[in-house]
């Protein structure tokens, strides 16, 4: 096992926070190939737990304290970019978070009883979806 495969170990077994949040952010970057912008993020977590009915609430400052240990870690990094938007014309600067190895992160995530439930479920609720309208 090597040092970014231990980390990522240590915190999708944690109990604690931060590193609860920081490894649902993990996870939630691995359901978009390792990137989202950070605008995302704060919806998707959300999202996630609300998905795997867990009643937690973070706010922007939670989100954006667990990203920058995920950064100190040296697991995501983030870069201002620009973004384009259909709200206003033309682009707007916003931080994009990715994950600097997505395949060790994959490979030790795909094995996580969290995220593999979070796609069972999701998977459920789509063939529910699409169920109903046949």
């Amino acid at each position: 096992m090597d040092g970014l495969e231990a980390k990522i170990l240590g915190l999708l077994s944690s109990e604690k926070e931060p590193e609860k949040l920081m490894a649902d952010i993990l996870r939630v970057l691995m359901l978009y190939n390792g990137v989202l912008w950070i605008s995302e993020l704060y919806r998707e977590v959300p999202m996630f737990h609300g998905t795997l009915g867990e009643e937690r609430v973070e706010n922007t400052e939670d989100i954006d304290n667990a990203v920058s240990k995920l950064v100190e870690m040296e697991i995501v990094k983030m870069e201002e970019r620009l973004k384009g938007s259909f709200a206003s014309e033309g682009f707007e600067r916003e931080q994009l978070v990715f994950v600097i190895d997505r395949s060790c992160v994959l490979k030790t995530i795909q094995k996580d009883s969290k995220f593999r439930k979070f796609i069972a479920e999701r998977d459920r609720i789509f063939r529910e979806i699409l169920g109903k309208k046949k």
